[in-house]
């Protein structure tokens, strides 16, 4: 009678100096999926054993096993990765923590994010928590969740959740987002998650609705810091600062989406304005403009540009001593508190600070003479 092994990885060449080959569980015993499982480094007791230097295709061999609805946890360390890690639906991608379990994308890398769900995805209820992802410079995005059809299952809504997910170093837009589905991803949750050096924005949500973003934050954002849009999304507690790039300002929020409600954001030091609230019917209430602005042109140079209908805005908004993203472009700071286009049925109510270095005044733009705009 045959013993049958484990499902823990087979690992084979190690012992006579050869290459080292991984198989994963399922292929080297059988076994049928599970539920749940673990992923991990050699010794790590892990049902499934990477080589750390190539480690997509025995997790994505996991993912796989447990099916949908199934979770996979990847046991702290950093791997390398030269193709995508593909979550399916109402899967949970797990990991030990963003500075425990870190994938770093393969000089040789192929494909348009580190971690993803798959192209034409339809699925729903997709977890990702507790990882970090390093695109060196070379991948568009780290995290792209889409949404390409009604779900099979809780429809109407896929409701994807992020959280303590850490972007670094992507070519493009950190996390994305979206898809073809009518309101992208809707009713998706994202918090405590951080965006840092990428090439494009921090978070992009330009077409997903009915959000909730809170507790995250973005430094270094070529592109801008969050891109909302889609409609209804409420956006607390988030922090922006160092946005742009010489030559191309970029802005700490830019709002496009109607019927939004921001609170308790700030965004700092960047090359552009800190907010752009484009949405109709918007609510941003007790947000911070700290020094945002590229100090040339008062249309990069606002803490707050309000081009919308029926927005309501308070808040404050300065420029402080020696503040504004210099070590991006000397001179940067924020011209004025506000800028508004004349659009009708505006409530602003905007506290400044001191008047120095950049400062022009208080308000760039006439407001419409159906709308209440004070700043003091």
């Amino acid at each position: 009678m045959t013993a049958i092994p484990s499902r823990r990885s087979v690992l084979l060449g190690a012992a006579s100096g050869g290459a080292l080959t991984v198989i994963g569980a399922g292929a080297a015993t059988g076994a049928p999926p599970v539920g749940s499982v673990t992923v991990g480094m050699p010794g790590s007791g892990a049902d499934y054993v990477v080589d750390p230097t190539n480690a997509q295709a025995v997790t994505n061999e996991a993912l796989s096993a447990v099916g949908a609805g199934g979770s996979v946890r990847v046991m702290a360390g950093e791997y390398t990765i030269s193709s995508p890690i593909l979550v399916g639906n109402r899967q949970s991608f797990v990991g030990d923590g963003s500075a425990q379990t870190v994938f770093t994308a393969s000089g040789k890398f192929s494909g348009q994010a580190l971690v993803r769900t798959p192209v034409g995805f339809r699925g729903t209820r997709v977890v990702l928590r507790d990882f970090a992802v390093n695109g060196l410079n070379k991948v568009a995005n780290g995290v792209l969740v889409e949404a390409n059809a009604k779900p099979d299952r809780y429809a109407p809504d896929p409701m994807p959740i992020l959280n303590g997910i850490f972007v670094f170093q992507t070519a493009g837009d950190g996390f994305v987002l979206g898809g073809t589905y009518s309101g992208g991803c809707r009713e998706f949750h994202v918090s405590d998650c951080r965006a840092q050096t990428t090439g494009g924005w921090g978070f992009n949500w330009s077409n997903s609705s009915d959000g909730f973003i809170w507790g995250c934050s973005v430094q270094g954002a070529a592109g801008g810091g969050y891109l909302v849009g889609g409609g209804n999304s409420k956006v607390f507690g988030n922090k922006v600062y160092s946005t742009g790039a010489p030559g191309a300002p970029a802005p700490g929020f830019r709002v496009s989406s109607s019927r939004c409600t921001l609170s308790g954001n700030e965004a700092q030091d960047c090359y552009g304005n800190g907010y752009e609230i484009s949405g109709a019917d918007c609510s941003v209430s007790g947000c911070t403009a700290d020094s945002t602005g590229t100090g040339k042109d008062p249309g990069t140079s606002a803490g707050f540009l309000v081009s919308a209908t029926r927005a309501m805005v308070t808040g404050k908004s300065y420029m402080r001593v020696n503040g504004g993203c210099q070590w991006i472009v000397q001179g940067a700071g924020q011209m004025y508190a506000l800028r508004t286009t004349g659009a009708d049925r505006q409530y602003i109510r905007l506290v400044s600070g001191a008047a120095v270095e950049t400062w022009r005044g208080d308000i760039s733009g006439t407001p419409a003479s159906d709308s209440d705009v004070v700043v003091i």
